[in-house]
């Protein structure tokens, strides 16, 4: 259950035109709630996720920094639901380590944020996307990191992968999971 809830942050779904704007302000907040929180710890969020993101290619986790790296690399875990084996960095654990705060900053930064009414975090890509993984997810059989995988490759499409909050939630999950199957427990 702990990788599906690492998992479902992943997700980002299209819209119609008429409510994109008002979808993204979700995720932007996110994205920015993600930088404010990292940067209290003297983490630059991005100059992470760009690190982390080379460190995997040149490890052959991923092939490319671009969106089609994402989805080869959920397309092969959905394939054989094998988690590729990292090697270690101590910028990963730093990064890890306030990772797992961050889901309770991100409520806080949603729920407790003006800018975001009700209607617009139920009409949000973010939402939207939590349902429909959490939907496909049930339905589907197998071993949790097949599930996900499929799951995500079954809602989603390059756009989605190109989205920068996409693109941090996936990173920071690929080091996080591995963390958790093949590093200090």
């Amino acid at each position: 259950m702990k990788y599906i809830l690492l998992i479902l942050f992943l997700l980002s779904l299209h819209c119609p035109d008429s409510y994109c704007q008002e979808m993204d302000k979700v995720d932007s907040v996110m994205l920015n709630c993600m930088r404010t929180h990292y940067d209290r710890f003297g983490i630059d969020l991005d100059v992470a996720l760009d690190s982390l993101e080379q460190q995997l290619i040149r490890q052959e986790v991923i092939g490319s920094a671009d969106a089609s790296g994402i989805k080869a690399y959920y397309e092969q875990l959905a394939n054989d639901g094998k988690v590729p084996m990292i090697s270690y960095t101590p910028m990963m654990d730093s990064v890890i380590k306030h990772h797992h705060i961050h889901s309770v900053v991100l409520k806080d930064c949603i729920y407790d944020n003006p800018k975001i009414d009700d209607s617009t975090f139920a009409n949000s890509r973010y939402q939207n996307r939590q349902v429909l993984l959490s939907n496909a997810v049930g339905k589907l059989d197998g071993e949790v990191y097949v599930k996900v995988a499929t799951a995500i490759l079954h809602v989603s499409d390059l756009e989605t992968f190109s989205l920068p909050i996409f693109r941090a939630h996936f990173l920071l999950s690929v080091i996080t999971v591995v963390r958790e199957k093949y590093l200090r427990k």
